[in-house]
């Protein structure tokens, strides 16, 4: 799973953008997003 959410957070260069600019479409990545909107640490 790390793996893969690392793939998600690289741009199209290969360099990892931040968390809050990555959009993860698993629904694990959905319920983080939503706590990290909810001003949780996002990990």
């Amino acid at each position: 799973m790390d793996t893969i959410l690392n793939e998600m957070l690289r741009d199209k260069k290969g360099q990892f953008v931040k968390g809050h600019k990555a959009i993860p479409l698993t629904e694990a990545g959905r319920k983080r997003m939503s706590e990290a909107k909810k001003g949780n640490i996002y990990s």
